[in-house]
């Protein structure tokens, strides 16, 4: 069977589409439907081709091959080759479309690329926008990150807590008491009351010298209240001139013990005092017992701190006797300081093994006192007179110039070199200060002449001191 049984027809119709195939209009393009072929739309300029690629722009740009970000309906390249729009980076992106958040018409990245806004902290936003944006603090509002005002300037955080002073300030997190632009907790406070001394003394604090350090922060050695340069400047005696009124220089430190018994063999007593400071001369230490010390078998070891310091009731001592009997032991200096420093001072008494604990004439017991005096200028000789002025008057002597006078270092009269024995060396500074001598220590009767009688009383002590 024919698929076209009636070939005239057949033929008719193939004719025409073949007509309408390579007709004209057939073979048209019209992007943006408006009835004119695109051509003729470029042709006759109802639409632009800025790109040469004979297809409307607008078809362009709707078809998604061209970008149009500032919408005015012509492709972004061409605005940028025409000069119609700027491209300062040279993205062919017009730079209206680039964030511009200064909103000054000049794309941030170009801005920053020029030198022409800042960006202190380097993250690529202009400062003004990372403050406006809320990405960074500006407390004081001028422009500047506080992070980069804070950077490389400590002083402007002088409290460390990574926000600028003047800030503190405005916010109230700090105060100004002196409304020098200083949070009060930089400023100087030697009593820590979280008041600057400044402030103090104009709320009445007393500065008697007027050095803007509150009297409460100076030396105050008498605790009268008063700083000791201010009691000197009213009148109180400083003969060395070392700012330390001579009533403070002129002390001496004690201890004393109870009575500790018994004391003998197998019965040891310690007396503990407790930090003690150091000295600048001997330590001495005088000691009174009641007990069984009659014999030179009989006796006391003495030790400080575990190292024996001297021996005491090994000759003149009684038993039982009705006053009792005295020992002295001077401790130097620099033993004791040794010994002491940083510690308790421990004086341990330990009989010997002759010495009975339980005598049947007496209850036997032993007791110590200490006396020194501190490293400083001392008073020795409790004379109210610094040690140091003493000597420097002629008041007192210092025959082995150690800055103690002779007389807080003599053990007994006779003892010129201050040895602890009165022997030959002693007579040799009296046959050497022969004759008249007023005031001078070999002038040991104080007769204003060096003669026999000061070399009797070498004689009479001749020997050990007790």
């Amino acid at each position: 069977m024919s698929l076209c049984p009636r070939a005239g027809r057949c033929a008719s119709a193939l004719w025409l589409v073949m007509v309408l195939i390579s007709s004209p209009a057939a073979l048209a393009a019209d992007c943006n439907n408006n009835g004119i072929d695109d051509l003729q739309d470029i042709a006759g300029g109802t639409s632009q081709d800025c790109n040469h690629n004979n297809v409307p722009d607008e078809c362009d740009i709707e078809n998604g091959l061209e970008f149009d970000c500032n919408g005015n309906g012509v492709p972004d390249i061409c605005d940028v080759a025409s000069g119609t729009s700027l491209d300062c980076n040279g993205n062919e992106y017009p730079d209206e479309c680039e964030t511009d958040c200064n909103e000054n018409g000049m794309a941030d990245e170009c801005e920053l690329e020029e030198g022409l806004a800042p960006d202190c902290n380097g993250n690529g936003v202009i400062d003004f926008c990372d403050i406006l944006w809320g990405l960074t603090p500006d407390c004081n509002l001028n422009g500047i990150p506080d992070p980069c005002e804070l950077f490389g300037h400590p002083e402007l955080d002088c409290n460390n807590n990574g926000k600028l002073d003047d800030c503190d300030l405005a916010n109230e997190t700090s105060h100004d008491c002196n409304l020098n632009g200083i949070p009060d907790e930089c400023e100087p406070d030697c009593n820590n009351n979280d008041i600057p001394d400044e402030c103090d003394i104009e709320d009445g604090m007393p500065d008697c010298d007027g050095n803007g350090l509150p009297d409460v922060c100076q030396a105050d050695c008498d605790g009268n209240g008063e700083a000791d340069v201010c009691d000197i400047a009213k009148g109180a005696p400083d003969c060395n001139g070392n700012l330390v009124p001579d009533v403070c220089e002129a002390t001496l430190e004690s201890a004393a013990s109870a009575l500790l018994g018994p004391i003998g063999h197998l019965s040891p007593r310690t007396f503990t005092i407790a930090d003690p400071s150091l000295s600048g001369t001997a330590v001495r230490l005088d000691f009174d017992a009641q007990g069984d010390f009659g014999s030179t078998v009989e006796f006391v070891t003495v030790k400080l701190n575990g190292t024996v310091i001297g021996t005491i009731f090994d000759s003149g001592a009684h038993d039982c006797p009705v006053d009792p009997d005295l020992a002295t032991i001077l401790v130097p200096a620099e033993t004791w300081n040794v010994l002491v420093d940083g510690a308790n001072a421990a004086i341990l008494m330990t009989a010997s093994e002759a010495v009975d604990p339980t005598p049947a004439l007496c209850t036997s017991w032993i007791r110590v006192s200490a006396i020194w005096q501190p490293i400083a200028v001392g008073d020795c000789n409790g004379n109210g007179v610094p040690d140091s002025c003493d000597i420097a008057s002629g008041e007192s002597h210092d025959v082995n110039a150690n800055g103690v006078p002779d007389e807080c270092e003599a053990t007994c009269a006779g003892d010129l070199d201050l040895n602890g024995v009165v022997g030959f060396s002693d007579l040799l500074p009296i046959l050497n200060t022969w004759g008249p001598c007023a005031d001078c220590p070999e002038d040991l009767d104080d007769n204003s002449v060096v003669g026999f009688s000061d070399v009797l009383v070498v004689l009479n002590n001749w020997g050990p001191c007790s």
